[in-house]
């Protein structure tokens, strides 16, 4: 979420709709997780967001340092594997597709530098 808004945490928990999002994304990873036989116990979304309220409101995330110097970006590794598991166990993943979708651009044109 931080390399999609280009906002730090702190800024994502301040605006209840970026931090709800954030929330949507990490329950579609949980429910991929489940579908693929992963253990995650039910209350994800609070552990998630008090997590989330726990960091330094200034942290980004690897994907927007990478994405903001240029670099490729795990971009398939993380949200792309969730939308690729999510497509293998019919668990729909919309959040991390479109976070996918848009940051896909700026993957694919630095590899192009490369």
């Amino acid at each position: 979420m931080t390399a999609l808004t280009r906002l730090t945490v702190g800024e994502i928990r301040e605006i209840p709709e970026t931090f709800a999002l954030y929330l949507d994304a990490a329950e579609e990873v949980a429910a991929v997780g489940r579908a693929s036989g992963v253990t995650i116990p039910d209350g994800q979304r609070e552990r998630v967001r008090s997590l989330a309220l726990s960091l330094d409101p200034g942290s980004r995330s690897s994907l927007y340092h990478d994405l903001t110097h240029g670099r490729r970006m795990e971009l398939d590794a993380l949200p792309g594997n969730v939308v690729r598991l999510g497509e293998k166990y019919g668990v729909p993943t919309p959040v991390c597709r479109a976070i996918y979708a848009a940051l896909k651009p700026y993957d694919t044109a630095a590899q192009a530098r490369r």
